[in-house]
Formats: C-alpha cells, structure tokens, sequence
C-alpha cells in the first residue's frame, strides 16, 4: 500500500521568490516617492522665486514712474539676498539673488524717459547633485514723464 505524501503551505524557494518579488516593488514605490518629494520642493521653490522676482520688478518699475533718479546699469553687483525656503526651525534652506538691469532706451520722446528693466534672480537647485543654478527672468518696459 502507497502512502501518499499531502503537500501544504509553501516551499523555500516559493517563499524567497515571494520575498524578492516584494523587495523589488517596495524599492521602486519608495524611489518614486523620494523623486516626487525632490520634484515638489523644486517646484515650490521656483514659485516663491516667481513671487520675489514679480515683487522686485514692480517695485523697480513703480520708482522709474514715480520719478525716483535710477542709476543704469546693473545692480547690486552681488545681488539682494532673499529667503525661498526654510525648514521647521525658520532658518534659511535656499536662498536666491535678485539683480536688475535698467538702460534707458533710445527711444525716449522729448517729455518721457522709455526704460528697458530686466530682473533676475538666481538660486541653487537643491534637486540636483552638482552645483547648478537655477533662475527666472522678466523683461519689462516702464515710462517716465519727465
């Protein structure tokens, strides 16, 4: 008489197999999360960035049509220093500089002033591994009566 052998649960390599398969997708789920992570806090960033620079044009443009002297040129030589993000403690994490460019156009009428404003601020990708820079830049025009 034969005895037949029943055959319950799972074998080694079955379980390893199992095992590994999992490994492998929890690896790939959390290297997606950590991109995505990486990729909100430069796109934040950039938008803070956007924000600054939009303040600084206006403000620029406002002074032109007020009648504040402007020097031309560019300025400040080492740019203005402004806070794009900060950890939980509110210190600074990212830092970018704002500079300007103002020239007076050549087109300027007989009663008016036509200047050409071109501001920028640049800032450190932290999303990346190399020292790269990032920046965002406006080319505007504002009129002054004189």
């Amino acid at each position: 008489m034969k005895l037949k052998k029943l055959q319950k649960g799972f074998t080694l390599v079955e379980v390893i197999t199992g095992v590994i398969i999992t490994s492998v997708a929890a690896i790939a789920i959390m290297r997606g999360v950590s991109t995505s992570s990486a990729s909100l806090k430069s796109i934040r960033i950039k938008e803070k960035a956007f924000e600054e620079l939009k303040i600084w044009t206006d403000d620029w443009k406002s002074k032109i049509a007020g009648g504040v002297h402007v020097n031309p040129g560019q300025y400040p030589p080492f740019g203005q220093t402004v806070t794009l993000m900060t950890n939980e403690d509110n210190e600074t994490v990212v830092s970018g500089k704002l500079f300007r460019d103002i020239r007076i156009s050549r087109e300027s009428g007989e009663y008016s002033k036509f200047y050409q404003i071109k501001t920028w601020i640049e800032w450190d990708d932290i999303a990346s591994d190399n020292d790269a820079k990032k920046n965002l830049e406006f080319l505007s025009y504002q009129l002054a009566l004189k």
